[in-house]
């Protein structure tokens, strides 16, 4: 029995992640990212007429450089977005190596 109570998380915090947003260190980056699939995703559904599900799934996929390609942008406007969120992503995360 000693053995369970060692394996479980000692606070609901842990399992949902929220010490990274209790973390002053950690707390404006997911600030930041959340920002940016917030308006990701409100972009792609007024310009391309996507569901929001389809927008968040899209934004999410983009950003996390998966890309299925079962959704593309059209127009020439949201290609130009999809781009400079890459080239931004790829900024960031190489300013920390």
């Amino acid at each position: 029995m000693n053995q369970l109570k060692k394996f479980r998380p000692r606070l609901l915090s842990e399992v949902l992640f929220l010490d990274i947003l209790f973390d002053s260190r950690t707390r404006p980056v997911l600030i930041y990212v959340a920002f940016n699939i917030v308006i990701g995703a409100i972009l792609f559904r007024w310009l391309e007429g996507w569901s929001w599900i389809d927008s968040f799934y899209f934004v999410i996929i983009t950003l996390t450089m998966i890309g299925y390609g079962d959704f593309t942008p059209s127009s020439p406007l949201t290609k130009l977005i999809t781009i400079f969120s890459g080239v931004k992503r790829e900024f960031i995360s190489n300013q920390n190596q």
